[in-house]
């Protein structure tokens, strides 16, 4: 379920967040910054939340980490609104909390199961990656008609954030 998550929520932001920022006036050297901005946090998280996630149950660190990102979408409402170098610091958190979300899952899964058993497993996590990866940009894009707002999209990712981490609090 975390991969399917992880797929949901990166492909959302690779096909809608250029079309978010050019909805709130962004130039293309912003955009590109912006982007750039979420993929170097999602770089420099993975150290501070691996680690975390070593020394702590990840059936925990899951959960946490997409509370946190559910919260994180919602500033990005605010700070999309403010300074642009605001927005991008709280871009990078965004982008740091969302990249770790998939090899927090991983990690998890290959927790439960045998060494030999982890080709296959990994197989069926990118399948369910694959998946959301196909349902994200669709359903980011209809919340946003559905708010008639381009700041639907954090919207929805806060709400399917905040679902995945109930949906994983409940299955450890």
């Amino acid at each position: 379920s975390g991969c399917f998550a992880a797929g949901l929520f990166v492909s959302s932001f690779y096909t809608m967040g250029p079309v978010f920022c050019h909805h709130i006036n962004l130039s293309v050297s912003q955009i590109s910054y912006f982007m750039t901005t979420i993929v170097l946090g999602g770089l420099l998280l993975q150290w501070p939340v691996g680690a975390f996630s070593d020394h702590f149950d990840r059936s925990v660190v899951i959960p946490v980490v997409c509370v946190l990102f559910a919260v994180i979408n919602g500033l990005m409402i605010v700070a999309a609104q403010s300074d642009f170098s605001i927005f991008l610091v709280t871009a990078a958190v965004f982008g740091g909390l969302m990249f770790t979300i998939y090899p927090s899952s991983v990690a998890r899964t290959h927790d439960m199961f045998e060494p030999k058993d982890v080709v296959n497993v990994s197989s069926v996590l990118l399948l369910f990656f694959g998946i959301g990866a196909v349902i994200g940009p669709v359903a980011s894009s209809t919340a946003i008609a559905f708010f008639d707002n381009p700041y639907g999209f954090f919207i929805f990712l806060s709400g399917a954030s905040a679902v995945y981490a109930l949906f994983s609090f409940i299955l450890r």
